[in-house]
């Protein structure tokens, strides 16, 4: 009987033991799972935040390469590359001894010193500097007139001038062909032109206007004296009453002379007859 219960014993608690073991591999596994379906779904979690935050960026930067690629495009479908115009060798220049300034007008002589002919017309332009002390400043903001050459042929002349208005420092400079190799423009030579005492453009219409009044009155003169010598034939009023009078003067001796003779006649009878 003894025997018979400690059987029984432990194959209930050979039985215990494996239940036991059994639990434990379960609980495992389910910890197992459940550490990675929440690793999955932190993983998708953070999947899906980067994406949120980067989606922005990646919409602009994809409008940003449409607009890039579409001008690009659009350029070339134009076909209208920057080509610069082939250069025929003409090289403009001042020529020295050839500038004249006064207040009335400057003029400077450009030359086409170059082998070729001028393809184009180019622009010069006309600075202007009221200061007359220091060095003058010729920038942009001064130009004062712009102007177009004419293309010129190889060695041609051309005479450029400009009508002062008010004292000060001017200076010339001429732009040269499209191509040229060394330089894009030429300054007029040696210092710029210096008007000190010229007028004001109010102050030569007042003289040319004072000019003409005088002109006029002189004519005005001559005119009236040819009139008088003109009319003179014909008695104006004052000399027909200057005339009138010398006659009633002449009447009136005339008159007196009468009398007089008369008187002396009486006389010479009275004389007679004692």
């Amino acid at each position: 009987m003894l025997v018979l219960y400690k059987e029984q014993n432990e194959a209930a608690g050979g039985d215990g033991v494996l239940r036991k073991d059994r639990l434990t591999a379960r609980q495992k596994k389910k910890v197992a799972f459940s550490i990675f379906v929440k690793t999955f779904i932190l993983i998708y979690l953070l999947c899906f935040s980067l994406a949120s935050i980067t989606q922005p960026t990646t919409a602009s930067f994809n409008a940003v390469v449409k607009i890039e690629h579409s001008t690009n495009a659009g350029e070339w479908d134009d076909g209208k590359d920057d080509v610069k115009e082939e250069w025929r060798g003409s090289s403009l220049t001042f020529l020295q001894g050839e500038q004249k300034g006064s207040c009335q007008e400057l003029s400077v002589t450009i030359k086409n010193a170059g082998d070729g002919d001028m393809k184009k017309s180019i622009t010069y332009v006309v600075y202007f500097d009221p200061n007359l002390k220091g060095k003058p400043t010729f920038t942009d903001e001064t130009i004062l007139y712009e102007g177009t050459i004419d293309p010129l042929k190889a060695g041609e002349t051309l005479e450029l001038t400009y009508e002062p208005t008010e004292p000060g420092r001017y200076k010339f400079k001429v732009y040269q062909e499209e191509g040229h190799p060394e330089e894009g423009e030429v300054w007029q030579d040696g210092d710029a032109f210096v008007l000190k005492d010229c007028k004001q453009p109010e102050e030569k219409i007042d003289e040319a206007e004072r000019s003409s009044m005088e002109e006029d009155k002189e004519t005005f003169e001559e005119d009236t004296i040819l009139e008088e010598d003109e009319s003179s034939d014909f008695p104006s009023p004052k000399n027909e009453e200057k005339e009138h009078s010398d006659i009633e003067e002449q009447e009136g001796r005339t008159k007196q002379n009468h009398l007089e003779t008369g008187g002396e006649q009486g006389a010479d009878e009275d004389t007679e007859n004692h």
